[in-house]
């Protein structure tokens, strides 16, 4: 428990206008000893160190602002990257579709360019075949036009043949005729 100091001059004050002892003892020991009490310097000097407080909070209730404006800033900035990280993750997606797509065309263009490669060379093979039995052909026509020259030679001759045939029969029916005409006359032209 503590012990209070009495203070004597305020007892004596309340002894003095009439308060009962207890009463004037009691208020005495609620003024508290003279060693806790303060001065006006000293409380003038806590007045100035509360507004130095006062300062420096405000100071701090200002950093305090800058702060959250700053992480509000920042919360803006990581949304801002945030969306344009989606963005940019949709494009590399879509580029990869579309490397897909042209993988996949590129794959079918050598396809097909192997495939017109086999079919060139096909090609190149009948064409080589055309070209022999061509080859053949002309040599063929060559030699039946020397046969058709050979046989409209035989031709010729076969029609002076018959022109001789004819002249020869004719001759000889004229013989006959006159042979015949002159038996039947009795004429002799031949002996």
């Amino acid at each position: 428990m503590k012990s209070t100091v009495m203070v004597k001059e305020i007892y004596e004050a309340f002894k003095s206008v009439g308060a009962e002892k207890e009463m004037a003892s009691a208020a005495a020991q609620a003024v508290p000893p003279i060693e806790n009490l303060a001065t006006k310097a000293d409380i003038a000097e806590v007045k100035a160190d509360l507004a130095d407080v006062k300062a420096d909070l405000a100071d701090v209730k200002a950093d305090v602002a800058s702060v959250k404006s700053d992480v509000a800033s920042v919360k803006t900035d990581v949304a801002s990257v945030k969306t344009e990280l989606a963005e940019v993750k949709a494009d590399v997606a879509s580029v990869k579709v579309e490397l897909a797509d042209v993988k996949a065309d590129v794959a079918s263009v050598k396809s097909d360019v192997a495939s017109v490669k086999t079919d060139v060379a096909s090609v190149k093979t009948e064409l080589a075949d055309v070209k022999a039995d061509l080859a053949g052909v002309k040599a063929d026509v060559a030699g039946q036009k020397g046969e058709i020259a050979g046989l409209k030679g035989k031709i010729a001759d076969l029609k002076g043949d018959v022109a001789d045939l004819r002249g020869g029969v004719y001759r000889h029916l004229w013989l006959m005729g006159t042979g015949l005409l002159a038996a039947m006359v009795g004429l002799k032209f031949f002996d």
